[in-house]
């Protein structure tokens, strides 16, 4: 495996110390480091620093797991991402934290999977006041000293018009009161969906998402008066690039959730992305259908393939942006720099992208669906100096964040949790021991009894354990309209059931270590019916009834934990009398 540069087992025994270990502990740990420096070779009198990484965290909306070069793209330009993965960290297993925006985000924010968070699908965070309302990661970092700054898309807030006309008031979700001291951007995902302001309109009135741009103004969180911004991703980035200048003597936490490439297909004239896609006549360099637009935005868009490959080329020129201003304030090698996608690619029938660019990788599912197409995405990690150059095929999640950048900013945390720290896979890049109890034994013997996986289950969640500990249990659980489903990840082995029902759902099963695309479905064969009861008994354990939802209750019966409605010798429906796993010869 290449890496840029060898780095001394004294500069990562600093880190670990640095971010595992009291003041007190580290302070003995630096002295006697330097003592060993001393009589060390000069190759390896490399400066430490036990100061905390500054954490800057780029979270795209609807960036397919196969719209970077770096994850295999033939025709989008992406070619600072591709340095940084290149130079960094990429993950080849890392999952969104649900397939939709909001409760993705939910998964970030707490550190949980969409089993246990506030929202399982689209919504808003509820809080009261700033005394009442919970931490979240934000609020964790600065408790430990960070700054902390939110440029763009929050999605996860909520606010009212006053029946007099009067400015709009920020209700629940308010960014400054879940821990970010300085916020510029959008308070829901709706009002995300355009890159102007105002926003387009065909005729007055025809615009039916009321956009707002809203900022932090003394520990609150209020609309911004601008009423006119040619291209908010250029306000947006801009003001994030001056939060790095105010804050780098110190550490910060800047989180850039962009709304780009999703929703409103637009990009300024004059980009410079544009002359990737356009020929010498300014047409596409793709064969094109005009698209009438979004019924939402209706803004017409006559080369759709290019604006979009646009759109994700000037994604990529903003992450460059923010590389070069790190280097030249001399931060580089004192920043984590994260890059991640909060689900797969939307299906927009004009728009075509998911078939035409492969955004999602040939994975099956596109944004909504819990197949690995809706929630596998990019995931890149770039810490010049400290993370070396690889890639992993470690499974990890959104919700493994959390916990992560807490330990590298040695700050204490919330003690419920279903993330696990990546800290020693990112800089060890020493992937877990995959622990399969889905094996073929496993298969063949009893099924262990449903106290003994809820006690497994309930320890994994309440003590979260080191990376290299346990193996990498996943769970997802999303609800949307009509839509509702869950699925589960243990080891190579993946459970879905794709419409959540009644007792006897269908639940499939897959192999995705020889079977990625989710082809082949082995819950129909008696021969895996160990492997699928056991994933069944996880997926009813991992569940937890949440609050109301914003779009109704949200009822998951648990699954009958037995394979036998799947075959049609002796059973009948809801028969629960049939041929069982335990059973099986």
């Amino acid at each position: 495996m290449d890496r840029p540069a060898k780095i001394s087992s004294v500069k990562r025994n600093t880190l670990y110390d640095s971010v595992r270990e009291s003041r007190e502990k580290r302070l003995q740990v630096l002295a006697l480091t330097a003592l060993l420096l001393v009589f060390s070779s000069p190759t390896l009198c490399q400066p430490t620093d036990s100061d905390p990484p500054n954490i800057v965290l780029f979270f795209v909306d609807d960036l397919g797991y196969g719209h970077l070069g770096s994850y295999g793209q033939a025709l989008i330009k992406t070619p600072r991402l591709d340095e940084m993965a290149a130079r960094g960290l990429r993950m080849t297993h890392f999952y969104s934290g649900d397939s939709w925006c909001p409760a993705s985000r939910n998964t970030l924010m707490s550190g949980k999977h969409s089993g246990h968070t506030q929202l399982r699908g689209v919504g808003t965070l509820e809080e009261e006041d700033p005394e009442t309302a919970p931490l979240y990661l934000p609020g964790w970092l600065r408790r430990a000293g960070y700054a902390t700054g939110l440029f763009g898309k929050w999605g996860l807030g909520s606010y009212s018009v006053p029946p007099d006309g009067d400015r709009p008031v920020a209700t629940s979700g308010r960014p400054t009161h879940l821990g970010f001291d300085e916020f510029l951007g959008f308070m829901t995902h709706r009002d995300a969906h355009t890159f102007t302001l105002p926003p387009f309109a065909q005729k007055p009135g025809d615009y039916r998402i009321h956009d707002r741009l809203w900022k932090s103004v003394d520990g609150e969180t209020v609309e911004d008066p601008r009423s006119r911004i040619p291209y908010l991703p250029d306000v947006l980035l801009d003001a994030a690039l001056e939060f790095i200048d105010r804050h780098q003597e110190r550490p910060f936490f800047l989180y850039l959730p962009s709304a780009l490439p999703h929703a409103e297909y637009f990009l300024p004239k004059d980009d410079p992305a544009w002359a990737h896609y356009l020929d010498e006549q300014g047409r596409s360099v793709f064969p094109e259908t005009e698209w009438s637009g979004n019924p939402a935005f209706r803004r017409p868009v006559p080369f759709p393939k290019a604006t979009f490959a646009a759109m994700v080329t000037r994604l990529d020129t903003e992450v460059g942006r923010a590389l070069d201003h790190l280097e030249h304030k001399g931060l580089a090698e004192k920043t984590l720099v994260l890059f991640i996608s909060d689900n797969g690619p939307a299906g927009d029938a004009g728009l075509e992208s998911p078939q035409f660019f492969n955004g999602s990788g040939g994975l099956r599912g596109l944004k909504t669906s819990l197949y690995e197409g809706g929630i596998r995405v990019p995931m890149i990690a770039y810490w010049p100096g400290t993370i070396p150059a690889g890639v992993s095929s470690e499974p990890a999640a959104l919700w493994d964040l959390l916990p992560t950048l807490l330990e590298l900013a040695d700050a204490p945390g919330p003690s419920h949790l279903d993330g696990r720290s990546m800290v020693k896979l990112m800089v060890d890049q020493q992937e877990a021991p995959q622990v399969d109890v889905m094996s073929e034994e496993a298969g063949k013997a009893d099924i262990p009894q449903q106290a003994d996986i809820n006690n497994t289950v309930e320890a994994k969640m309440e003590e979260p354990a080191p990376l290299h500990d346990r193996s990498s249990l996943l769970y997802w659980e999303t609800f949307n309209w009509n839509h509702r489903s869950q699925a589960i990840r243990l080891g190579k082995w993946k459970a879905i059931r794709p419409e959540i029902k009644g007792h006897y759902d269908r639940v499939e099963l897959y192999d995705l270590e020889s079977d990625p695309e989710e082809i082949i479905d082995y819950s129909p064969l008696r021969s895996h019916c160990g492997k699928l009861v056991q994933l069944k008994k996880l997926m009813n354990a991992s569940h937890e009834k949440p609050p109301p939802q914003p779009r109704g209750s949200f009822e998951v019966p648990e699954l009958v934990l037995d394979c036998a409605h799947l075959f049609s010798d002796g059973f009948e429906s809801g028969n629960e009398l049939g041929w069982s796993s335990v059973e099986q010869p």
